[in-house]
């Protein structure tokens, strides 16, 4: 296997270094992983993501690249990760894989160290439904050539689907985390968390199996009772308006279809009495006919139109956000790298005279620019990266770049190790 290759290592920036950033705490091993699987899942060799990596990822990262062994065997068990469920049939056992480990997870009783019960449970199991069907989904997609068993799900896209808080929302993914039904994947700070569904013991996926019919509606889309119930999960008459069945309500009535009684899943005949009469009230004479009259009825569908235009407005918001995070970053690197040009930056092992001269040079070159704080804020954190790329401490790196572009050196800038272009 070659390591080596002469294409332009910054043509790769933009799609590796988002990864190779939210993986920087990780261990050496933990963000090569990273970074070979997206590398491999989007065509690049070996040979061009290991020189990416040697030379954005310096330190620990470049010296385990360099070890061909460690090295292929990262990149070969990626490899072989981005060839997965590429077929049709491929995609259909995922599908029927997470099918199943949804239904286990559903109609099982909470894991013993999780104290939770009623409404809060209940809602606790609509947001592992609301997982579980975006799973379902994200495994058969037709725009994509590869099947996904991980999902990106946030706490405001569930806030929205359960008519909540984001603050409860993230509760009730923290506590399906806790009792082991989902698995948070890494992700760095303000990034979106992609789940999966854990794989069920044995007993619970024997269980599910004694289910196969309703595992096979949920998995080809067929009908089937308590497959209809689960695709109903986000409706607003469960949630929103004057008088929001619940989710409690939404439970009843799937283990209702599924023939599960309600002690089986931690229930009881008392705190589900009430909510199995509103959801039968409801549904069981029309259907999602009597659901869909429940919520006009309520105002649950004009609630939940408001719910998604906010929805959309804050997600617009943050996309702009970092739309112009992006562009910032763009052109301080394109600044900073026309800068390093005219004053090439002297190794930490150069003279000390040397040093000076390049930081008064360096100083009144990016004094001549007249950046405003915002865009100074953004020189500092790029030149920054290129003096530990250079091999500075990333401490005095950070306080250099801050004196370069008359920023104060408090700690705005600084950077970690081990250090990628943003």
């Amino acid at each position: 296997m070659t390591t080596t290759t002469t294409l332009p290592i910054e043509q790769y920036d933009e799609l590796l270094g988002s990864v190779a950033k939210r993986h920087r705490d990780d261990t050496p091993d933990g963000l090569v992983r990273a970074v070979a699987c997206l590398a491999a899942n989007q065509g690049l060799t070996a040979a061009q993501t290991g020189a990416w990596l040697r030379s954005r990822c310096p330190g620990d990262v470049a010296a385990l690249v360099t070890d061909r062994a460690a090295y292929g065997r990262h990149w070969g068990s990626a490899f072989k990760r981005s060839q997965r469920y590429r077929t049709a049939k491929e995609r259909q056992e995922l599908r029927v894989d997470l099918t199943r480990r949804l239904v286990a997870h559903l109609l099982a009783p909470w894991p013993a160290h999780i104290e939770i019960t009623g409404a809060r449970g209940a809602r606790a199991r609509a947001a592992l439904a609301v997982v579980g069907l975006a799973l379902l989904e994200e495994a058969t997609r037709e725009d994509r050539d590869q099947g996904r068993d991980a999902v990106v799900f946030s706490a405001a896209r569930m806030a929205l689907a359960l008519g909540t808080t984001e603050g409860t929302a993230r509760g009730l993914l923290n506590t399906l985390v806790a009792a082991r039904w989902l698995r948070p994947m890494r992700a760095g700070a303000g990034v979106p968390v992609r789940y999966k569904l854990t794989r069920p013991s044995q007993a619970k996926g024997d269980a599910a199996w004694t289910r196969h019919d309703l595992v096979d509606a949920l998995a080809d889309g067929s009908e089937h009772p308590a497959a209809a119930i689960v695709r109903l999960v986000e409706h607003p008459a469960n949630a929103y308006g004057d008088a929001s069945l619940g989710h409690l309500a939404w439970l009843t009535g799937l283990l209702l279809e599924a023939h599960v009684e309600p002690g089986e899943v931690g229930l009881t005949t008392r705190n589900t009495s009430r909510p199995r009469r509103a959801w039968l009230s409801a549904y069981a004479a029309d259907g999602v006919s009597g659901l869909d009259a429940h919520a006009a009825v309520t105002g649950a569908v004009q609630e939940r139109l408001k719910a998604e235009e906010a929805y959309a407005a804050a997600k617009a918001a943050r996309n702009a956000s970092r739309d112009l995070d992006r562009r910032r970053k763009t052109s301080a690197r394109t600044k900073v790298k026309a800068l390093l040009a005219d004053q090439p930056l002297p190794k930490p092992s150069a003279p000390a005279a040397d040093r000076r001269a390049w930081l008064d040079a360096m100083t009144a070159a990016v004094a001549a620019r007249e950046p405003g704080e915002v865009e100074a804020k953004y020189l500092a954190k790029t030149l920054a990266r290129a003096m530990v790329n250079r091999g500075y401490a990333a401490t005095a790196a950070a306080k250099v770049a801050a004196r370069v572009v008359g920023l104060p050196p408090s700690g705005e800038v600084s950077v970690s190790a081990p250090t990628v272009d943003a």
